[in-house]
């Protein structure tokens, strides 16, 4: 028999997928299965706070599974502590006794009779398909209550995820919340494509100074084009001379160090999202407030959206970067920026927040922001509904998001609730 993958073992395990009529060790003591344990995805057993009853003791601890017993000793755990109250090893097939780090003998369970062939053969080839994703010919056929249960395990992951990056970013600008949240702002509107070089403009661009100069439009569009390295191109028509001419007071007044203006990127990119005219827009929402925490984690959705309702005009009504004229336009952030925004910067805000003080109130409002915004329109969401899954909000498009790139592209079926339901 070729080797059973152990997360097939873990999830026969855990669902009770193999016949438990008359179970007994591999030294013939019976055993009665009287909680299997809680699964375990971090380091250490496998099934944490298991309940076993072998021969006439009931006994309490943890219980580690394997491909064949061996394995005890091949993963180095006769040496580890942490396995010593392993009370049942678990195994596919037993072909070595293994014992604790203090010499003690592990009761071993072999499942090799005990399990379903014809149902390994069936995941075996779920795993094997190439689809876009595995259950694409049967999704749709899963219960609709499970499939929300799905989208709710989905959305909070995806949250906590981004929650703990941002979390890490509040720690890298120790502990300055507003900082960190400029940074997030700023690689929202750089988007995938300049999402790094906007970042790096948020690290060198001090939001003491940003403050200082918040009543000045045109101070703070020369402070954040020269910070991005966009006023050193040997440009010369007069608003830009202009822009120069703050710039080089702002930069020698607080000793100011742009970055290199090669980091950025022009294409594929459409002139209403040119990084010029990003970075101007970016400069009128901190021209608006001296904070946005505040309305960030406190405001409705109306009051975030008039917060990022910014339009350029004037000079950049005809030119989407600097010198050059383009068709005359105004140059807003539309409702779509703006969704991405409260997906991924005031949901997530909301939620870490919610970590950062243990207020249940502030991940419940992240949460219900998401089912208030229109669903994200991408390749991703728009292949879940071709395949009949309702797509109705952000929370269900964040969630079937994640649930593509963090599952489905990994072939991780068996801890997804539709894999199980298929498989079963």
């Amino acid at each position: 028999m070729e080797r059973i993958p152990e997360e097939y073992i873990h999830y026969i395990w855990q669902y009770g997928l193999f016949d438990q009529q008359e179970l007994r060790t591999t030294e013939d003591i019976p055993i009665r299965i009287l909680h299997k344990g809680f699964h375990n995805h971090e380091a250490g057993p496998d099934f944490s706070n298991a309940r076993i009853a072998i021969g006439p003791d009931e006994w309490a601890g943890h219980v580690e599974i394997h491909f064949k017993s061996s394995d005890w000793n091949e993963h180095n755990h006769q040496r580890d502590p942490g396995y010593d109250n392993v009370i049942l090893h678990v195994v596919f097939l037993h072909d070595k006794e293994i014992l604790t780090s203090k010499g003690a003998s592990i009761p071993t369970l072999s499942l090799s009779t005990r399990f379903d062939i014809a149902h390994f053969r069936k995941y075996e080839n779920f795993m094997k398909n190439k689809a876009w994703v595995p259950c694409e010919k049967s999704i749709a056929d899963v219960p609709e209550i499970k499939l929300l249960s799905l989208k709710e395990r989905m959305c909070s992951e995806r949250l906590e995820e981004k929650a703990e990056l941002f979390l890490a970013e509040v720690e890298r600008q120790k502990g300055d919340l507003e900082s960190a949240l400029f940074t997030l702002v700023s690689k929202a509107l750089g988007a995938k494509v300049n999402a790094e070089p906007f970042r790096i403009l948020s690290y060198i661009t001090p939001l003491e100074v940003i403050s200082k100069h918040s009543d000045a439009p045109e101070m703070l569009e020369a402070l954040f084009l020269g910070q991005a390295g966009f006023l050193d191109q040997g440009l010369s028509d007069d608003y830009v001379l202009k822009l120069k001419q703050d710039y080089t007071f702002l930069k020698h007044k607080y000793a100011l160090k742009p970055m290199n203006y090669s980091a950025w990127k022009h294409a594929p990119v459409r002139p209403a999202s040119a990084p010029a005219v990003r970075i101007v827009q970016l400069s009128r929402i901190y021209g608006k407030t001296k904070s946005l925490s505040g309305v960030f984690l406190n405001g409705s959705i109306d009051e975030v959206q008039h917060r990022l309702d910014v339009s350029l005009e004037g000079y950049w009504q005809e030119h989407h970067s600097l010198a050059k004229k383009s068709k005359s336009n105004v140059k807003r952030i539309g409702p779509s920026m703006r969704d991405i925004v409260l997906i991924n910067v005031v949901a997530v805000l909301r939620y870490a927040y919610g970590k950062m003080h243990a207020e249940q109130r502030y991940k419940d409002s992240a949460v219900s922001l998401l089912e208030g915004i229109n669903s994200e329109d991408n390749s991703i969401v728009r292949k879940w509904e071709a395949l009949g899954i309702k797509c109705e909000n952000a929370f269900d498009s964040q969630a079937l998001l994640q649930l593509k790139k963090q599952h489905c592209d990994k072939h991780d079926c068996l801890r997804c609730i539709v894999g199980r339901e298929v498989l079963k």
